[in-house]
């Protein structure tokens, strides 16, 4: 065995100082540091001593001599670093901004590397009856006020694709599952490689901390405000059964149930307004012939409301939703969900004569839910009205606008770092 290696298990290898019984790093740096000392006692100049003395440092030239590699140090300098950014949005996100975890500082480019949207298709019924409300468009802007050419708060409209930042396109339409029965659904995707999304900063953007959105159909209906689709009242189009509690009993012909949900607000109660015989536990009630998710509803009282017959209105209620009417049971609230309650409820007065409703949608009660779930059979549980004997509903309207929307960014900043 060549003895001029030491031994793993010499404890000298472990001992402060040079050695000797290495050939290898240690009898180099030996040389080195006899070298050195000898070096610095005679041959290096002033500048190398002073050197030496104020910055305990070595020369270049003894640094390349020995083979070492100098640290060069840390410098700073402008790069562009990326962020992933994701957000998602559905109809319970209506016309809010979009608050980021992160605020982004000197934004450089933002890049919608994927999108896609998933909305709600018109049952097949009502497409029958109206072709035109299956017209699935073609595609879906996608407004973002910090992205577009927009300098103003307001919303873009009618120039929506000319300001927007991108369009999403119709991919395709499925069935899926929902309380175990099949939904229909249209498709929007939309990838970077094809559509290069994108929108440049120069100079950077000083911050980025929340997205305004909007999503157009064909560049016209705002679905996230103000889009909704009526599916019962106020020129609802989906096909469906209507029931309630007793009807005031003897004036059915003055009152049908028809008056909550024929899209017209009568001026006086004899212009056929919905009158049920019940103060307490009365209900309207909508089987709807497929499943629809409905975001929210609307109320309308009789038009001499706060006039006389204020004690008539609808106080505290519930808006339950079932699989279907056979499922439903009243008294056992294990077969039904409550998607809303409300209580004290105030109708304002309004007059006029036989008014379109879904034109006068101002002159109801809206109450948006956050219900993503689909159901057949939706109830208007009316626990107790302002004191009357009977209660009294100019129309009731359910709408639907449930979409899903998932956008995948890359965010590109302007950062100094320190870099090697």
């Amino acid at each position: 065995m060549n003895t001029n290696f030491v031994n793993a298990n010499d404890n000298n290898l472990y001992r402060m100082g040079v050695n000797n019984n290495l050939m290898g790093m240690n009898t180099q740096f030996s040389n080195m540091n006899s070298n050195m000392n000898s070096n610095m006692n005679s041959n290096m100049n002033s500048n190398m001593n002073s050197n030496m003395n104020s910055n305990n440092s070595l020369s270049e030239q003894t640094l390349q001599k020995y083979d070492i590699i100098p640290n060069a140090g840390l410098e700073s300098k402008y790069i562009n670093k990326s962020h992933k950014l994701v957000v998602s949005l559905t109809h319970e996100d209506a016309s809010n901004p979009i608050i980021l975890n992160k605020i982004f500082k000197d934004v450089v480019s933002v890049k919608l590397l994927h999108a896609i949207i998933i909305i709600a298709a018109p049952d097949d019924s009502s497409v029958a009856a109206d072709a035109s409300i299956d017209s699935i468009p073609t595609y879906i802007t996608l407004s973002i006020k910090e992205l577009n050419n927009i300098y103003s708060t307001s919303i873009p409209s009618g120039n929506s694709l000319l300001t927007s930042f991108s369009t999403i396109e119709y991919d395709s339409t499925y069935n899926r599952e929902q309380n175990g029965t099949d939904e229909k659904v249209n498709i929007y995707k939309t990838k970077f490689l094809k559509s290069q999304d994108i929108k440049y900063f120069d100079p950077p953007l000083n911050s980025l901390g929340q997205l305004n959105i909007s999503l157009f159909e064909n560049n016209t209906t705002n679905i996230i405000s103000g889009g909704s689709r009526a599916l019962a009242g106020a020129g609802g189009t989906a096909s469906f059964t209507a029931y309630s509690s007793t009807l005031w009993v003897g004036n059915e012909t003055n009152f049908p149930l028809t008056g909550v949900y024929d899209n017209i607000l009568h001026s006086s109660i004899n212009n056929k307004s919905t009158v049920l015989n019940d103060a307490t536990n009365a209900f309207f009630a909508y089987e709807f012939n497929n499943l629809q998710t409905v975001s929210k509803y609307r109320m309308w009282s009789r038009a001499e409301g706060n006039t006389g017959y204020g004690n008539q209105n609808p106080k505290n209620w519930e808006l339950r939703a079932a699989v279907d009417k056979a499922t439903y049971d009243d008294a056992d609230s294990s077969t039904y969900t409550v998607l809303d309650t409300q209580t004290n409820a105030v109708f304002s007065s309004w007059s006029g004569s036989n008014l379109t409703a879904s034109d006068n949608l101002s002159l109801g009660n809206e109450y948006n839910i956050t219900n993503v779930n689909s159901y057949k059979y939706y109830v208007l549980h009316i626990s107790s009205n302002n004191g009357s004997t009977i209660t009294t509903l100019a129309e009731w309207a359910l709408y639907s606008n449930p979409y899903t929307c998932k956008l995948d960014f890359i965010v590109e900043t302007k950062e100094k770092q320190r870099v090697y």
